[in-house]
C-alpha cells in the first residue's frame, strides 16, 4: 500500500479504524493479530523514513507513534490468547519501542 503513494498517516487511520470496529472476520480467518501486524509494520516503515518528516514537526509525530505503540503493546499483553500471533505482534511493538530510545 505504501508503493502506491498513501501517506503513512492516511494507513495508519484506515488499519486502525478497522481494528477498533473488532469485527469477527480476522478470526474466522484464522489471524485474529492480523491488524496488529500491519500496524506496527507499518509503524515501522514509517520511522525507518523519518528523515521524510520535516525537522520542526518529527517530535509530534515521534510522541504520537510513541502513544500508539504503547496502546498496542498494552491491549495483546492484556489479550487472553498467548498463539504465535500475540507473540510477533507483541514482540515487532516491543522492537519499536526499544527503538525509540535513539531518538
Amino acid at each position: 500500500m505504501l508503493q502506491t503513494g498513501i501517506q503513512h498517516s492516511a494507513l495508519h487511520s484506515t488499519y486502525a479504524s478497522l481494528l477498533q470496529m473488532k469485527q469477527a472476520c480476522w478470526e474466522q480467518l484464522g489471524a485474529p493479530y492480523h491488524l496488529h501486524i500491519v500496524i506496527s509494520l507499518l509503524l515501522t516503515s514509517y520511522v525507518s523514513h523519518l528523515n521524510s518528516v520535516p525537522l520542526q514537526e518529527r517530535k509530534p509525530v515521534l510522541c504520537a507513534i510513541q502513544d500508539i505503540i504503547d496502546a498496542h503493546v498494552v491491549d495483546l499483553q492484556a489479550s487472553t490468547s498467548v498463539g504465535s500471533d500475540v507473540t510477533s505482534a507483541l514482540s515487532r511493538f516491543k522492537a519499536l519501542q526499544a527503538g525509540f530510545n535513539k531518538y
